[in-house]
């Protein structure tokens, strides 16, 4: 039955090819089918290339290419159109009758299979130069968790590995406790580095437990610390970061419940950003201000006073006898937003994690040269 099924479509595409190209002209229709023979020619070698399980080094570049898929390759070496035809349908044959005898299948599914990918190149839509998985355009993406503490907790940073790298492009924490000596191996280098991405930039709570925050930036994206922008006894941490042509700056703060001080502290930092001439500015973090207390009013007046916009308007911690709007993301401009977004907590954390996608273009990787 499969052999029949060939049959047909073999003969479907002749006709088809004779009708389309030559007004009925069958060698004109000969020509179109022996150019497609000849595009599959490369085709034919890659599956040649595997069924006699042939290292594809230490060949012509051509070669190597074709068998590999990378582009069409043509035959120069035979003779007029129809003996091209014979040779590579006797190439196609042995090529198929190989195979069977190495893995011991039908034929015709072979055959099948083969007709296939004749068509898929034929469609014109099959990448000919593939290059990295970065070809697509991705908009910058920013994520803030509360993490209650990261020091020796394999079970939230195996959740960040798994949930956030590679989704977002900025990943964010604030409660972090670490201490300026935790998470650095005897060689110097950052236990809690997450692969694709720099290694953590922090700024740790000295001289007690607690607080603490964190920021991993993506290798794609050029990230400055903006330590002329912090403030002492303040857990504020400036990250200049540009994408493409544009730049931006993000704010990741932790404001503890009995920092009165906190609003007069962001408000000066602030200030200081301003003459920058840097347009985009993000404050993410868990500021502790649900709207319904007066750190929640103070932070309206901090909105109000710099013309800011508060993306985050549901509760973000939510146990069973409350629920509050504590982590917060702000920005001076909300045409850049694209998308904003809640997610669970990360592991068992009572805090869920705010994310912002901003309107701006990740550059593109270019393909390799080969």
């Amino acid at each position: 039955m499969t052999n029949y099924l060939i049959l047909v479509i073999t003969i479907f595409r002749f006709c088809h090819v004779c009708v389309v190209n030559s007004r009925g002209d069958l060698s004109r229709g000969l020509y179109s089918w022996c150019h497609d023979i000849n595009l599959i020619s490369g085709i034919v070698q890659r599956y040649e290339c595997f069924f006699y399980k042939s290292n594809t080094m230490g060949v012509s570049l051509a070669i190597y290419r074709a068998r590999i898929g990378l582009f069409n390759c043509r035959l120069s070496n035979m003779g007029n159109k129809y003996g091209k035809c014979i040779c590579l349908g006797n190439m196609v044959l042995e090529s198929v009758r190989c195979a069977c005898v190495l893995l011991d299948c039908d034929a015709g599914y072979l055959i099948l299979l083969l007709l296939i990918e004749i068509l898929l190149v034929r469609g014109g839509d099959v990448e000919l130069n593939p290059g990295p998985a970065g070809a697509m355009v991705k908009r910058l993406s920013i994520c803030h968790a509360n993490i209650r503490s990261i020091q020796r907790c394999n079970d939230k940073l195996d959740h960040i590995k798994e949930e956030f790298c590679g989704r977002f492009d900025v990943i964010t924490l604030s409660e972090t406790w670490l201490k300026p000596t935790d998470g650095v191996d005897l060689m110097g280098r950052s236990v809690y580095h997450l692969d694709g991405y720099q290694d953590p930039i922090r700024r740790d709570r000295v001289g007690s437990r607690g607080g603490g925050v964190l920021a991993w930036v993506s290798n794609s994206l050029v990230c400055k610390r903006r330590n002329d922008l912090e403030i002492e006894n303040a857990e504020l941490m400036w990250l200049e970061i540009r994408c493409s042509n544009q730049k931006c700056l993000l704010a990741v703060a932790y404001r503890t419940d009995d920092q009165g001080n906190f609003w007069d502290i962001l408000q000066e930092s602030y200030i200081r950003a301003l003459p920058l001439g840097i347009h985009y500015i993000i404050i993410t973090g868990d500021l502790n201000a649900d709207p319904s207390t007066h750190h929640g009013n103070k932070l309206m007046e901090f909105i109000e006073a710099n013309k800011l916009t508060k993306l985050i308007n549901v509760p973000t911690r939510i146990t069973e006898t409350s629920a509050s709007e504590l982590d917060q993301i702000l920005t001076n401009c909300s045409s850049i937003i694209q998308e904003v977004d809640l997610l669970p907590p990360v592991s068992y954390n009572d805090h869920h994690t705010v994310s912002v996608r901003l309107n701006f273009k990740i550059a593109k990787r270019h393909s390799y040269n080969r």
